[in-house]
């Protein structure tokens, strides 16, 4: 699988890192993450994109996300589009962004 933190950002209904560090470093310790989060004092805004990509791979697990992408592109068969004017709020409506693999 192949992640983009700000587009999985957004179908989560948090923020962006350009909206500052502890926007973001908040609204994913509401979404339930633990660990060097909270206990860190500097996180870069890199971190918390990296955090969120291990977020959207674990939900993915989970058997929770929404794929996007070409399907005449990726290797996975069960591909969704996007609703339009989808906006999520929940930890169970989120993106995973497949691309080209090959």
């Amino acid at each position: 699988i192949e992640t983009y933190p700000g587009a999985a950002q957004d179908l989560l209904g948090i923020p962006r890192k350009k909206f500052g560090v502890e926007p973001l470093r908040n609204a994913l310790i509401k979404l339930g993450v633990k660990g060097d989060i909270i206990v860190k004092k500097e996180i870069s805004d890199h971190e918390l994109d990296a955090i969120t990509c291990a977020l959207t791979g674990k939900m993915y697990l989970e058997g929770e996300y929404l794929a996007l992408g070409d399907p005449n592109e990726g290797l996975d068969s069960h591909w969704a589009s996007r609703p339009r004017g989808f906006k999520s709020h929940s930890r169970r409506q989120f993106l995973l962004y497949f691309s080209c693999l090959n």
